[in-house]
């Protein structure tokens, strides 16, 4: 299986999405992600040291509820996880917090949580609002870490 690596640190305004432009042919897919305009915090790389990776399977992924359904499975959220973008950041945000209870996946302060994106480009071209929420959101994230002083951070794999 070929994994693809890009490298997005701290881009703004979406003018340096290469995970977008390259995952998915959608020419739309970019107009829709400038629509946000809020700084993106983004970490796509290939570091293995200090990473836990956790799979998710988007081929799973048909909507948005099932969009929830796969990550509350794949990341342990609990039982009142709202189910919506705003509760998946908060979830996310905590993941180096383990006795907040808000994932079952923790990593330690400083560590990377790697996630791979398995059927990315084929999701893309099929949901690609979706996509593009959970690339801002896992910015949010990751902007949310850096106004901590965490070096803990989001990864996103693209396979």
């Amino acid at each position: 299986m070929e994994r693809s690596f890009y490298s997005l640190v701290e881009c703004y305004k979406f003018d340096h999405l290469f995970l977008a432009e390259r995952a998915s042919p959608n020419p739309s897919f970019k107009r829709d992600c400038r629509k946000a305009r809020q700084p993106l915090n983004l970490t796509i790389c290939s570091k293995r040291e200090l990473t836990l990776h956790v799979v998710i399977d988007l081929q799973k992924i048909k909507d948005w509820e099932s969009f929830h359904e796969v990550f509350a499975e794949a990341m342990g959220f609990p039982g009142f996880y709202g189910e919506n973008m705003n509760a998946w950041i908060d979830c996310m945000s905590y993941i180096n917090e383990p006795e907040a209870g808000m994932s079952c996946i923790t990593v330690k302060s400083g560590e990377i949580l790697e996630l791979e994106l398995r059927g990315m480009r084929q999701f893309g071209e099929q949901f690609p609002e979706i996509l593009c929420e959970l690339v801002l959101c896992s910015g949010f994230v990751n902007e949310r870490f850096i106004r901590s002083s965490s070096n803990t951070r989001i990864s996103l794999i693209a396979t």
